[in-house]
């Protein structure tokens, strides 16, 4: 995300921040079949939806502001949300990898994305500490819902590339928008969770089985893409990688299951819990302090459906959404309430850290 924007105050003309509503659907283009799990979101990145199994879209939009079609098995597409006012429906066109010079060994590809991700590791901020400001949204097939925002303060503690990297949570801020049937989201006792800021960074030996496309973007970053060979196989992901060129150090991974996966990813979780991922989308964006030179978390962005399926309680389906921005001004330093927590978004719904409300608005878009 762009820098924050300052919340207008209510009584200021409504046109100002009005939003519409879209709702359509996207389509690959040659199949005219319907497309899951393509990502659709604005350029404030908070407005973020992800296309259900029939390829249907809801996203609330400004006048003339540019929409954004993301699924990384097709051409990435940008559009204006006044053309989809009036045409809904996106057609996408399947990226095809063509061996050329582009097309790297999936060896030297590894070699060169672990390097940028030692190199990170080496270079996060360790004494720094970031604010930042979460959205969380999850909702189940049983009748669960629930959603947050959270003004959070985070430092990373322990440092070793190889290993999982640790960090330290505390809560300033919290608003919970919706807490309903809290049970549903609990299978054989323990609750279900998702991780505020990524532990290991690493890549296991998989890229024998992807084509590694090697290329270098508008702002001169290396950019390495990984297509599965064989989409009817266990590796189920695209991913990209950039890297700073000049320091070879990794600034932005995004992973992305393909449509129509979910008979692939059956995780277990353990002897009588199952996920079953049916769309999965993550990107985390790094920065690098101008005074430090060091690097930090500056954007996150993950959603998801999964199926839960247990031996012992009912089986039920998931969806998720959770954005995370750091705030580039540091606002915990005004307050003094805080409370430690452990990285994981189910900790926020059962805190009982007294709620803020409307605190966020001052750094969303209206």
């Amino acid at each position: 995300m762009k820098a924050k924007f300052l919340f207008l105050f209510l009584f200021c003309p409504l046109f100002l921040f009005s939003q519409t509503r879209i709702s359509g659907q996207v389509f690959d283009k040659e199949t005219k079949e319907p497309i899951s799990g393509v990502v659709v979101y604005t350029q404030d990145r908070n407005r973020i939806a992800m296309t259900d199994e029939e390829g249907r879209y809801i996203l609330n939009v400004h006048s003339s502001e540019p929409v954004y079609f993301k699924q990384l098995a097709y051409d990435f597409l940008v559009t204006v949300s006044d053309i989809l006012l009036h045409n809904p429906n996106v057609y996408l066109i399947r990226n095809v990898v063509e061996l050329s010079e582009v097309v790297i060994s999936p060896i030297r590809a590894e070699n060169l994305i672990n390097k940028a991700l030692k190199n990170l590791a080496l270079n996060l901020q360790k004494k720094e500490i970031n604010s930042y400001l979460f959205h969380i949204e999850e909702t189940t097939s049983i009748g669960g819902e629930r959603e947050a925002f959270a003004l959070v303060e985070a430092k990373r503690t322990k440092t070793s590339w190889k290993k999982s990297i640790h960090w330290d949570f505390f809560l300033y801020q919290l608003d919970k928008i919706k807490t309903v049937n809290e049970s549903s989201f609990y299978i054989n006792k323990k609750p279900i969770y998702a991780e505020f800021f990524p532990q290991e960074f690493s890549v296991r030996s998989i890229l024998d089985n992807f084509i590694c496309e090697l290329y270098e973007n508008e702002e001169e970053q290396l950019v390495i893409k990984a297509s599965p060979k064989h989409p009817d196989k266990k590796n189920y992901r695209h991913y990209i990688y950039t890297i700073n060129k000049q320091d070879t150090v990794l600034i932005e991974v995004t992973k992305q299951s393909y449509s129509n996966s979910a008979e692939l990813t059956l995780i277990k979780v353990n002897k009588d819990t199952k996920w079953q991922i049916t769309n999965q989308f993550s990107n985390i964006k790094f920065s690098q302090d101008k005074t430090s030179d060091l690097y930090y978390i500056k954007e996150i962005q993950h959603l998801g459906n999964f199926r839960v399926i247990s031996d012992v309680d009912s089986s039920y389906d998931e969806s998720f959404k959770s954005v995370a921005f750091v705030l580039d001004k540091n606002p915990v330093n005004q307050i003094n309430t805080k409370k430690k927590i452990k990285p994981y978004d189910y900790i926020l719904f059962e805190s009982d850290f007294p709620n803020s409300h409307g605190f966020w608005k001052q750094y969303i878009k209206p």
